[in-house]
């Protein structure tokens, strides 16, 4: 994480000028940490020694969280909205890039996740009769 990026995180998150140490701060701080390991972790799948600091950074995280939810839970539910609604719209954006890319290779048009159809409930199967019991013989 570069300084400048770190400095606009502090500023947006902190409650006063000068605030690096609350739980909103520390919370971002540690998302942006999380994120760039994974994409590091995406690539180089066998580093097991990063994949054990991410997941105390996960930990960490988790921790914070539920400190500022019991504490303060209207900051939670702030900052909770705030990273989940980045994280989904990345995931949607990457879906479809990923459904655009197979589309091209196949040479199909595919329709935004949006526009597309809902499936039809799935119907249940039939129960089986229970086995029937044989004779024991003396």
């Amino acid at each position: 994480m570069k300084h400048e990026q770190k400095k606009e995180i502090i500023s947006k998150y902190a409650r006063a000028k000068g605030d690096t140490g609350s739980p909103e701060v520390q919370i971002a701080l540690l998302t942006v940490r999380i994120e760039s390991l994974t994409e590091h972790l995406n690539e180089h799948k066998k580093d097991n020694h990063s994949r054990r600091g991410l997941l105390g950074l996960v930990q960490k995280r988790r921790r914070l969280k539920n400190y500022l939810q019991k504490t303060n839970p209207e900051a939670f539910k702030k900052v909770v909205e705030e990273f989940e609604g980045v994280k989904a719209a990345k995931k949607t954006a990457k879906t479809e890039k990923t459904a655009a890319l197979k589309a091209e290779k196949t040479g199909k048009k595919v329709a935004p996740k949006a526009e597309k159809a809902e499936k039809a409930p799935k119907e249940t199967k039939a129960k089986k009769a229970p086995a029937k019991k044989t004779a024991k013989k003396k």
